[in-house]
């Protein structure tokens, strides 16, 4: 028998549904109790699996355990019905293989992911392969890049919230034994014309200055926290705008058109809200400042040490620089 035969074979296969093991390999937010009831109904009262369903995904080998891939609302709907030879098409592999497999599944076929399913299944794959690239985490994830981004950036700025705020409970002090720097006692010496001066430190250097230490990942996920907010908040604007164009068309509204609204074409604008708009489009963080990340030298002249820049800002660094930031 060929290769290409017997794995024919394995991707229509029969198995008991005690072999089939779905421990920690639910990726949906929660499991859809009247999708459950609707596929009990289809399986009748002879338990049988229906024609109408695709068979199940699962990763294993003979004897079992079968990890399931997709299907985990099929598979509790046949237990309720009483199924107990399941329908499915097997991949070799285990549960790893399995979850890699999950959280892309249903982006095509059966219960629509809703966005928190779309989520869930970012932040498995991020915690499965941290050092995996976004782009194809939302490849393997089938969501848009943009949406896999801004989940790993609040995923990552939640944790640093949580580390700090964990940091600030502890009570970092000073260890026992050691005290505070303090300042050198006061010198003080009377002037020839009666003023008071402080010679303490004359003719003492004064302390070099070091370099602001490198912004981390950390720093980098806070930053694209706060572009995935600037995004939340211009769709709120843009939400407004065509409130505002619906309530300027009404009868009426002629004084509210000529006062407050600027005319474009057969469209009202609030001048204050688009261009609150355009500013946050252009002020939003498009990556970390690439001299800050790399600390190349204290203070940074280009984003004033404030740790994010927008994408022209990004064009005008050097190569080199930008490479080391990403």
């Amino acid at each position: 028998m060929s290769a290409v035969a017997s794995l024919l074979i394995q991707m229509n296969k029969t198995l008991l549904a005690s072999q089939i093991s779905a421990d920690g390999l639910q990726v949906r937010a929660e499991t859809n109790r009247a999708h459950v009831d609707d596929l009990v109904e289809l399986f009748g009262d002879d338990g049988v699996w229906p024609a109408a369903l695709p068979p199940l995904v699962v990763f294993g080998a003979d004897p079992g355990p079968y990890y399931l891939a997709d299907g985990n609302h099929r598979l509790q709907a046949a237990r309720e019905a009483g199924c107990t030879e399941l329908p499915c098409d097997v991949h070799p592999g285990g549960h790893g293989d399995a979850l890699w497999f999950a959280v892309g599944a249903n982006a095509e076929h059966g219960l629509r992911r809703t966005s928190e399913d779309k989520r869930r299944a970012v932040l498995t794959a991020y915690r499965l392969d941290p050092g995996m690239s976004v782009n194809m985490i939302a490849r393997r994830c089938r969501v848009s890049e943009s949406l896999a981004r801004h989940t790993i950036a609040e995923y990552k700025a939640d944790a640093l919230r949580e580390k700090r705020s964990g940091s600030e409970q502890s009570g970092a002090s000073i260890p026992l034994g050691e005290k505070r720097s303090a300042d050198p006692a006061p010198e003080i010496r009377v002037c020839s014309d009666g003023r008071k001066m402080n010679v303490a430190n004359i003719g003492k250097s004064k302390p070099t200055t070091e370099a602001e230490p490198a912004a981390t990942d950390d720093d980098a996920a806070t930053i694209y926290a706060a572009a995935a907010e600037m995004d939340a908040i211009v769709q709120v604007l843009r939400d407004a705008q065509k409130r505002i164009h619906a309530l300027a068309t009404q009868p009426g509204a002629e004084l509210l058109r000529s006062n407050h609204l600027r005319c474009e074409g057969e469209h009202f604008r609030s001048p204050d809200v688009a261009n609150a708009i355009k500013e946050l489009q252009h002020w939003k963080p498009h990556s970390a400042c690439p001299y800050c990340v790399t600390a190349i030298k204290p203070g940074c002249h280009l984003c004033k040490s404030l740790g994010w820049i927008t994408e022209s800002a990004l064009s005008r660094c050097p190569q080199t620089a930008r490479d080391a930031a990403k």
